[in-house]
């Protein structure tokens, strides 16, 4: 399967004539909502609301959205507005409790997720707030109130991993999420694959052409798209095992000094080092490579915190959380 694409129209089902949202922003996302072997599409706009399209063109037809409502929760009152959500949402409609329907986690512009459990059946929805701080997420810069998230669930071997678009331009990966709805979840990297495209970035990821390989295209505020390919769907984002069980970091919690260490000592090309730390906040605190199996950060001027370690090799990324105290 190799897909290709042919620009049809630059104003899909004539959006823009529709009288809703503030400035065209929108972000859309699709899921079958009542059960009709079709997805219906939620589309989040700049002001705050939520627009549910039923598409009635049936399954395996090209989609009609004839007809948009203002997406109401279980009271049938909005389910996302400018007083609750704050404004430029982005929604995704994703089963995050595995109950077969879909729910609706909602990014936002303070860099928080909204969730919404669909308390309803399959062929007929009906929403809940739950939280607007989903996970704990937050991918604003430390000195800012906007992050600007953007979340894309992706199921890999029955497990759930998150990656979020933000202000910035990077995309975070978060795991940890199983069962885990009312907790954080676990940051496993605040710049994945050093992805920066631009500005306001927004990950849409699928395997596209049923390879066993998810795809990622990435939008941002200039305009335009990168299309990015990953390895096997059943280890992205993981490495190699022997090697990930090869590095140390020690002592954890740490002081005056952090060391990483290949404990196998060995220095050939495949386990040349990077190694780049990050703040929980997201903040690049310091980024090397080494070619040395043994690498020591002198940490008394880093302020007491936690931080993320991430070590690629051309065996793949690891990250590891370690304290500072």
């Amino acid at each position: 399967m190799n897909p290709e694409y042919t620009l049809v129209t630059t104003d899909y089902m004539n959006i823009s004539t529709l009288g809703i949202g503030f400035s065209l922003f929108f972000y859309p996302t699709f899921g079958d909502l009542d059960n009709d072997g079709d997805e219906d599409m939620v589309l989040g706009e700049y002001s705050g609301y939520c627009y549910y399209f039923e598409n009635t063109g049936g399954a395996g037809n090209a989609a009609i959205f004839s007809t948009n409502i203002i997406l109401n929760d279980y009271l049938a009152a909005p389910l996302v507005t400018p007083t609750n959500a704050g404004i430029h949402i982005a929604p995704s409609l994703v089963d995050l409790d595995r109950d077969g329907d879909l729910d609706l986690a909602v990014g936002r512009r303070n860099g928080h997720i909204n969730y919404y459990e669909n308390i309803g059946t399959p062929a007929s929805y009906s929403f809940i707030y739950l939280t607007n701080n989903l996970g704990g997420i937050n991918v604003c810069e430390y000195w800012t109130i906007e992050g600007y998230a953007v979340p894309q669930f992706v199921d890999i071997n029955g497990e759930y991993n998150l990656v979020v678009g933000s202000k910035t331009g990077w995309l975070y990966l978060y795991d940890d999420i199983e069962g885990n709805i009312s907790t954080n979840f676990h940051l496993v990297d605040s710049t994945l694959d050093n992805i920066q495209n631009g500005t306001y970035s927004a990950p849409a990821i699928y395997d596209l052409n049923n390879d066993g390989r998810y795809e990622m295209v990435v939008g941002n505020a200039r305009g335009g798209l990168a299309l990015y390919k990953s390895a096997d769907s059943s280890v992205i984002g993981t490495m190699d095992l022997e090697i990930a069980s090869d590095i140390r970091i020690y002592p954890n919690p740490a002081k005056n000094n952090i060391t990483v260490e290949i404990e196998n000592g060995q220095t050939d090309s495949a386990l040349q080092m990077t190694i780049t730390v990050h703040e929980m906040s997201g903040r690049l605190i310091q980024e090397l490579q080494s070619n040395e199996p043994k690498v020591i950060f002198n940490t008394a001027e880093w302020k007491r915190g936690t931080y993320l370690f991430r070590i690629k090799t051309e065996k793949g990324i690891v990250s590891k959380k370690v304290i500072l105290i």
